[in-house]
């Protein structure tokens, strides 16, 4: 009898207990809490580990030791604290930057609640996971910004432009969950800058790609070492890290020092890079398109290419072996202008081909399925979005079916010759293609399909 008096009191004090989403934002105190980022580039995919980017600013007199934490429920609904130990030292021009990372949660979504809570660290010298808390100096609950499908393959893009990777995207409207053309959706996150790069490894795990744009203004020297560590490492666990040389590319050919990711390219005395200055495009007018009515593509880009007996030559089929560089791709006078090599288990791909070329901004090339499906070992089609329009509505021609924009995303108006069964089938398959659900009932001739329409019914797989 006393054991159940003891669980229900243990079962009265948690069900009284105060919600976890009721905690006020204190972070306008001594230590003001800002958001800079909720994994790269303000975005994070469910199941993956998360980067969160933030500043403190302490407005005390005297520099503190102090914990960062990261408070978030895990897969199991529980509560993990991800921790981290820092100093703030008084005045804005020295406000503390923090990474802290945390494995999400399979069901995390926008409007997942997690906080992040600063101490004062008792006992800072034990390390972060270490050492023990004092007072709550402010507490901030955030949500995320933007949350990727978790099946979804993200390629991160450090500069301005997508260079053609936006053939791998979904136009909004189309296709919601899945690519007629290929296997897992792309999302791609352009404008990244060598300041929002994660200081450890965990917070580059959603991205299955990182790309270095050859922008003047986004140099690897601007890493910390922390950074340049991290993207090693990432790329070691199996990330895909390429680098487009620009014009001026000594600090990645110079092999002064001056660059923190030298150990990922070709060792200097194996691989010789040769600028080619104004080189025509129609050298290398193959690797950029494939489209009939820029066969005489005109105008001229300033290339590099790569030699030396580092280059292994392999026949098709055969592994690159670690350490191995390879001939990636080659211009009409047999010259090698892309080179790639294995790191740890992961790959790293060098391109000396300059897209500031004005021929090639003017035509949007490349061409994704010709140019980076060989870089990224893709083998499908990647049509255009006029051409995924044009071929959605030839589709919906040879069904009866006129769409306007949706049922979630598409609203489908059913022509008058279908029978119900097919009015039914053409209303309800965008609410079928984005969650598991049915409809009733069958819609009159040119009715809108809307949410009322979709019900929990065992005929949903009919669609």
């Amino acid at each position: 009898m006393k054991l159940i008096a003891v669980l229900v009191a243990f079962l009265a004090a948690v069900l009284q207990a105060p919600a976890q989403t009721t905690v006020e934002d204190t972070s306008a105190g001594e230590v003001v809490i800002t958001i800079d980022q909720f994994g790269v580039g303000n975005e994070i995919r469910p199941g993956s580990w998360g980067g969160l980017q933030i500043t403190l600013d302490y407005a005390g007199d005297q520099p503190k030791a102090a914990v960062a934490v990261w408070r978030i429920p895990d897969a199991d609904g529980d509560i993990v604290r991800w921790r981290r130990t820092i100093t703030l030292n008084p005045g804005a021009a020295r406000a503390a930057t923090v990474w802290l990372y945390a494995d999400l949660s399979i069901r995390t979504d926008t409007g997942s609640i997690s906080y992040v809570e600063v101490y004062e660290a008792l006992d800072p010298a034990a390390g972060s996971s270490q050492a023990r808390l004092g007072e709550l100096l402010a507490v901030r609950p955030i949500t995320p910004g933007g949350v990727v499908d978790k099946d979804s393959e993200v390629i991160g893009v450090i500069d301005s432009r997508h260079f053609g990777l936006d053939n791998y995207r979904i136009p909004q409207g189309l296709y919601d969950n899945f690519l007629p053309t290929g296997h897992a959706l792309s999302e791609v996150v352009t404008g990244l800058q060598p300041r929002s790069i994660p200081d450890r490894w965990m917070g580059l795990d959603r991205l299955s790609v990182l790309i270095w744009g050859p922008s003047q203004d986004r140099t690897p020297g601007r890493l910390t070492d922390d950074q340049a560590n991290a993207i090693r490492e990432w790329v070691a666990r199996g990330g895909h890290f390429v680098v487009m040389l620009p014009r001026v590319a000594d600090i990645w050919t110079a092999r002064t020092g001056e660059n923190p990711l030298d150990q990922l390219l070709p060792p200097a005395s194996a691989v010789q890079v040769t600028p080619v200055e104004e080189a025509p495009l129609s050298l290398v007018r193959h690797l950029l398109t494939d489209d009939e009515n820029l066969a005489r593509l005109s105008g001229e880009m300033h290339l590099f290419t790569f030699s030396g007996p580092g280059l292994a030559t392999k026949r098709p089929g055969e592994l690159v072996r670690p350490a191995e560089t390879v001939p990636l791709m080659t211009d009409r006078l047999g010259r090698h202008v892309a080179i790639q090599r294995a790191y740890g288990t992961g790959t790293v791909s060098v391109l000396g081909l300059d897209f500031d070329s004005a021929a090639v901004r003017a035509e949007s090339l490349p061409d994704a399925d010709v140019f980076w499906n060989r870089v990224l070992g893709r083998r499908y089609h990647a049509p255009t979005v006029a051409e995924r329009r044009a071929l959605e509505e030839a589709a919906r021609a040879a069904t009866g079916i006129v769409a306007e924009t949706t049922c979630f995303s598409t609203r489908m108006f059913p022509t008058a010759s279908l029978s119900p069964a097919r009015r039914r089938q053409a209303c309800c398959w965008r609410c079928w293609s984005s969650r598991p659900i049915g409809f009733s009932p069958d819609p009159a001739p040119g009715e809108r399909c809307g949410i009322a329409s979709c019900t929990n019914t065992p005929g949903w797989r009919f669609c």
